[in-house]
């Protein structure tokens, strides 16, 4: 699968919840799990649902993403293409993430890659600008 880049910089082709990733009760429940552990969000596996990301919406998948709402507006793929990055929006997210990672330096790298890699936002959106500006 391709690269699938939210227009907060979340990868969506790596999420656990996208439609390609989240086939089984299983996995669910395993995202469920590791929700609560990491990221200290409780979320029923009869709640998850499978997601095929922002950028095919008209609404976000949560209904009220301050950050969906501005890129849609500007009309531009994802933050990374904002002449106000970072801005509080995105920033918020970004070190929310940075947080979480400092509250858990050890976790397991099988479960890094599925629970935490697709959320690297700042690292995505960072390579994005980065590459506008060669």
């Amino acid at each position: 699968m391709e690269k699938i880049i939210a227009k907060c910089g979340i990868r969506c082709d790596l999420c656990p919840a996208h439609e390609d990733n989240l086939t089984t009760d299983q996995d669910k429940e395993k995202m469920s799990q590791a929700f609560a552990e990491y990221y200290d969000y409780k979320l029923s596996p009869e709640d998850i649902k499978p997601c095929k990301g922002c950028n095919l919406l008209d609404m976000p998948p949560d209904g009220n993403c301050s950050v969906f709402f501005c890129v849609r507006d500007k009309q531009i793929p994802n933050c990374a293409h904002c002449n106000d990055f970072p801005c509080k929006n995105i920033s918020d997210q970004m070190n929310a993430f940075d947080e979480t990672m400092k509250k858990h330096p050890d976790i397991p790298q099988a479960e890094y890659e599925k629970f935490c890699k697709p959320y690297e936002n700042r690292k995505t959106l960072q390579k994005i600008r980065d590459s506008l500006n060669t």
